[in-house]
């Protein structure tokens, strides 16, 4: 059998695009029933890594991406940077890319564009990893707004496969034996 390992380099590249899912909840405003210029509203986002009865394979290394898009290069919303405090157990970071320079954003920052990965909690579930089938979400997101219009705000996900649950180390092969009579 060939095996072509760009094939496998195209596969591993494909999976967060056909494999896990992203969502942004419903907003919910400070005030009730609207959001007006000035005000704060909260949100959720989730991931959702796939089944193992649908090809799901163990994530590490979990960022999220968040992004509200500008109309005429102005933004209607922006999202606010919590503080470690404020019961969130994330770093947010600024830059198109964690490939580039990113730097840590300050709490009560707004921005349009982030970066969000796990920073660790005792005794908090490490989000870093998103198991097969699991479902990880974010709660509280704080955003204001900041115009009149329409937004959108975006969430995607970037991790890199665990490659020891893709390719185990250290398994067995089946067992073999034959019984011995002594007489």
């Amino acid at each position: 059998m060939a095996i072509n390992l760009q094939d496998i380099r195209d596969a591993v590249k494909d999976y967060l695009d056909t494999k896990v899912t992203t969502t942004v909840s419903e907003f919910r405003p400070d005030v009730p029933n609207t959001i007006n210029p000035g005000e704060h509203f909260k949100f959720d986002i989730t991931a959702t890594n796939a089944k193992k009865s649908d090809g799901g394979l163990r994530l590490i290394n979990v960022r999220y991406h968040l992004k509200v898009d500008k109309v005429n290069g102005s933004a209607i919303v922006k999202l606010i940077v919590p503080g470690k405090n404020a019961g969130f157990g994330y770093a947010w970071f600024s830059g198109p890319s964690l490939d580039t320079d990113t730097e840590l954003l300050a709490p009560g920052k707004q921005v349009t564009e982030a970066w969000v990965q796990h920073y660790g909690i005792p005794d908090d579930t490490n989000t870093l990893i998103l198991e097969v089938g699991e479902t990880d979400t974010i709660k509280n997101i704080e955003g204001v707004a900041t115009d009149l219009g329409s937004a959108t705000i975006s969430c995607d996900v970037a991790a890199d496969m665990d490659i020891t649950y893709l390719i185990p180390t250290g398994e067995e092969s089946p067992t073999s034996s034959r019984q011995l009579d002594v007489v």
